[in-house]
């Protein structure tokens, strides 16, 4: 595990950890809160190793380092949720495990600390108190404010920043995904992990060239866009995953946001939007009330989606009442 993107990413983070490292600063317990996707587990791990190498601090090459790179390291404890919560059990089991006075170093991480019930944080911050010198420990969370304040209290917490999208689009790029298409995806997403996996659904692929088509026969005002979304579009509607129509929504969105941009201020930046290219070359001809008009339909009909609908009459309501804008 070479860290590469934790660096790049979070450079705040391991400037933290390393100087607290160096300085011998470390706390014992340490909240890593932000978002999915900004590299908290990654983090994690750069501790552990930082606290268990062999030689200088992470050196990544270590027997210590490279059995915390693949999961092996007896010294590294990972309590992730058991379903749908941490259970008190696995806390107790924690306590077993690191209760023994000991002149080895030793670290836990727990994942989704936030699913911690009131009776296992209630243990683990009897834990927390009662821990050995040479214990360290790592809570991680996209909701700090789910944490046990008793708990929260006795940690440093480190927040980490979402991932600017401009640095999204700029790593899809690199890695040879098309101008459009990497504008599209990281439109969706604050997660650079899952913007490089839907690079690879090809459910998206399809995804990105049908909501071209929708959002250009929106401009058309004839009845294309119905046939178009039932013929070129079946997979979708046919599609029970509800993500996939969430995502779908927020695709038409984002062009009809960009086409409201145009109107508005017609020496936009085009590189800027998110249908970069399609708009380029496809100005918006409806009137700036029309395609506000079709932005609230779509974030009404995208609200819809939050219930049981019937994918086919949905898509066909929606279509008939774009057509009336």
């Amino acid at each position: 595990m070479s860290f590469e993107d934790l660096k790049k990413y979070q450079p705040a983070v391991v400037k933290l950890l390393d100087n607290s490292f160096k300085k011998d600063r470390l706390v014992p317990i340490y909240l890593f809160a932000g978002p999915r996707g900004t590299f908290k587990k990654d983090a994690a791990r750069y501790l552990a190793s930082l606290i268990l190498c062999e030689i200088s601090g992470a050196c990544g090459q270590c027997n210590q380092c490279l059995k915390v790179a693949n999961g092996t390291n007896p010294n590294l404890t990972i309590i992730k949720p058991a379903g749908e919560y941490i259970k008190k059990e696995q806390i107790i089991d924690l306590q077993n495990d690191f209760g023994l006075t000991s002149e080895t170093k030793k670290i836990f991480i727990i994942y989704e600390a936030d699913k911690l019930t009131s009776s296992s944080a209630n243990s683990l911050l009897k834990f927390l108190e009662e821990m050995n010198e040479n214990t360290y420990g790592v809570l991680i969370t996209e909701n700090a404010n789910r944490i046990l304040s008793t708990v929260k209290s006795r940690c440093q917490v480190i927040n980490f920043a979402p991932i600017n999208r401009l640095e999204i689009l700029g790593d899809l790029e690199d890695r040879g995904i098309n101008t459009e298409a990497s504008h599209i995806i990281a439109s969706l997403t604050y997660n650079i992990e899952e913007a490089r996996r839907m690079t690879n659904d090809n459910m998206i692929t399809k995804m990105i060239e049908l909501a071209i088509d929708v959002t250009l026969s929106f401009e058309a005002r004839d009845h294309n866009g119905i046939l178009i979304m039932f013929t070129k579009g079946k997979f979708l509607i046919e599609e029970r995953l509800k993500s996939y129509h969430m995502m779908f929504f927020d695709m038409l969105t984002a062009a009809q946001n960009d086409k409201i941009k145009i109107l508005i201020n017609q020496d936009v930046d085009l590189d800027k939007l998110v249908f970069c290219e399609t708009l380029a070359k496809n100005r918006p001809s409806l009137k700036i009330e029309q395609e506000i008009a079709i932005l609230e339909l779509l974030l009404e009909f995208k609200e819809r989606l939050t219930y049981n609908v019937n994918k086919d009459l949905l898509y066909a309501q929606l279509f008939t009442e774009i057509k009336r804008c």
